[in-house]
């Protein structure tokens, strides 16, 4: 059996923090991809949903910590926008911890 190149990829795995937003929530953690692969490709691959460790969901309404977890499962479909955390093209915000 020929393994693909996600296959191939997927033990040099690195994580890099991230923020989504979704309707109602900012979430907040480690997301893992593949060290060849870019962050918009992971995103945008046909899986449904994506898995973050480390995580906390913070509401968008009032900035109150509504989950901390090691492991949670994002629907893809739910996610208006992505980022990474410490990217130095984003203008710091104050709901952006």
């Amino acid at each position: 059996m020929r393994l693909s190149e996600y296959e191939k990829n997927w033990s040099k795995s690195v994580t890099v923090e991230m923020i989504f937003i979704t309707a109602k929530e900012r979430i907040e953690g480690q997301f893992h991809k593949t060290s060849k692969v870019r962050v918009s490709d992971e995103l945008t691959n046909a899986r449904d949903f994506i898995f973050l460790t480390d995580v906390k969901v913070f509401s968008l309404e009032d900035k109150a910590l509504l989950l901390d977890t090691e492991f949670l499962a994002v629907n893809k479909a739910a996610i208006i926008f992505a980022m990474e955390k410490n990217s130095t093209r984003v203008h710091q915000q104050d709901w952006v911890n």
